[in-house]
């Protein structure tokens, strides 16, 4: 079941916290062995939450539409009593004193916390230590990232609902890789405080589900802006259609293309924009992020650099030699794309464009994923909110995922916007085929 669907049984006594939570627990052990998505499980923590949050809703109901619903992290955001290693051996050992502010809103609101989940190390780096999170659709295929185990344990179904963190992508490239629903939201809207950073210009806290109900009713509780109202169609609605700036597979291009029909189908008139400068959003917040990642890493870096992972030490210690001039003409272009981005808002009400260049990529290629954030890239140099959600399946059973772009502070017409098309397509009812992977794979 849905975290929708879980809440509205909690509410309606008909299903069990606890119970709940056993289940993701029977699921967690079924699976996670193969997923790699899950790198602490802290199952007598949340065993024992629940049995709390079940005695406070059969005495007062539920506080929120969260309360008894079980939620993962990613191993990036602090969560009290487990540990935060971003997927490093530099923080082996690393226990959180306290709640990021995102899972100390969540453990307000009643939510259970499972545990943590896989990352590539510091965001950015590889995958050595917990090893890479399998596609639930073809166990042969990665998850893109970097919430990696974010999306194996929603597309895998062993939990209903999660936080990622995006700087570039690093929500909507899993959901699009693992046909699921992430959202990137507004520049500075959610606290960031008690996340490891990567990018502190870029970064940002993304709540990721299987249907778009349940990720606005995640965002919601993130926010405490609950019960907003999505629209029935999108009579009226415009929605911008750019040129690609890059390189599209066939399918991916195709898939959008149909999704694109749909919603004019559904009433939405579609305008053709141009975005010229986009293409360089790829290169801009590369040079920006590394080079903020470079200085914050800095001193490890000098004392320690056998312990990051060969990837992450490469790229973050030649974003170092960046030069002031570089980064102030990447800055420069990051301006310009939020310009034409805030342009072209002003004449539309959303912009489509694929979420990923290509479908999964094989395990072992994580070279990749920079390529895959060429659309994503763009919208985190806007700062504007961005959803992920999914259009499609290529010939080989891969999922396909296109992005919804709009205005700043306007989650919630994303949300609206977004349910309008899953309403009008079934991409989010097709389960995927889990399987265990063989012994040794």
């Amino acid at each position: 079941m849905n975290a929708t669907e879980l809440s509205r049984g909690i509410a309606e006594r008909k299903l069990s916290p606890v119970e709940i939570t056993g289940a993701c627990l029977e699921r967690i052990e079924e699976h996670n062995a193969t997923l790699r998505a899950f790198v602490f499980i802290d199952e007598g923590g949340a065993l024992e939450a629940a049995r709390v949050a079940e005695a406070e809703i059969v005495r007062h109901g539920p506080r929120s539409t969260l309360h008894g619903i079980p939620i993962a992290y990613k191993d990036l955001c602090d969560v009290a009593g487990m540990p935060t290693t971003a997927g490093s051996r530099i923080l082996e050992g690393n226990i959180a004193e306290r709640d990021c502010a995102v899972a100390a809103r969540l453990r307000a609101a009643g939510a259970i916390a499972l545990g943590k989940l896989n990352t590539f190390e510091f965001a950015t780096g590889g995958q050595e230590r917990f090893g890479e999170a399998r596609n639930p659709w073809n166990l042969a295929y990665a998850t893109g990232g970097s919430s990696t185990g974010a999306a194996a344990a929603l597309a895998g179904r062993l939990v209903p609902l999660a936080i990622g963190t995006d700087t570039g992508g690093s929500v909507r490239i899993p959901a699009s890789f693992c046909g699921l629903v992430a959202l990137r939201p507004t520049r500075g809207r959610i606290d960031k405080t008690g996340v490891i950073p990567l990018s502190p210009t870029f970064d940002e806290v993304g709540p990721m589900a299987r249907m778009i109900a349940d990720c606005a009713l995640l965002f919601g509780a993130m926010t405490g802006c609950e019960g907003e109202a999505a629209e029935t169609d999108l009579r009226g609605v415009r929605i911008g259609i750019p040129d690609l700036w890059a390189e599209c597979d066939p399918e991916v291009e195709r898939a959008v293309a149909t999704a694109s029909a749909v919603l004019q189908q559904l009433g939405a008139t579609l305008v053709e924009i141009e975005l010229p400068n986009a293409r360089y959003g790829l290169p801009a917040t590369l040079a920006i992020s590394y080079n903020e990642a470079f200085a914050y890493h800095r001193k490890n870096l000098a004392m320690r650099r056998d312990d990051f992972t060969p990837m992450f030490a490469k790229k973050i210690v030649a974003a170092g030699a960046v030069r002031p001039e570089e980064l102030a003409v990447a800055r420069e272009q990051c301006e310009r794309i939020a310009t034409e981005f805030a342009d072209a808002l002003r004449s539309v009400d959303a912009i489509v464009t694929p979420a990923t260049p290509s479908p999964a990529y094989r395990l072992g290629n994580q070279h990749l994923q920079s390529d895959n954030g060429v659309f994503t890239r763009a919208v985190t140099c806007a700062g504007v909110p961005a959803l992920a959600l999914p259009c499609g399946f290529t010939a080989s059973g891969l999922p396909l995922g296109m992005q919804l772009v709009g205005r700043a502070m306007e989650e919630a017409r994303l949300f609206a916007f977004g349910a309008a098309y899953e309403r009008a397509t079934d991409w989010h009812r097709v389960r995927a085929p889990l399987k265990r992977a063989a012994v040794g794979v």
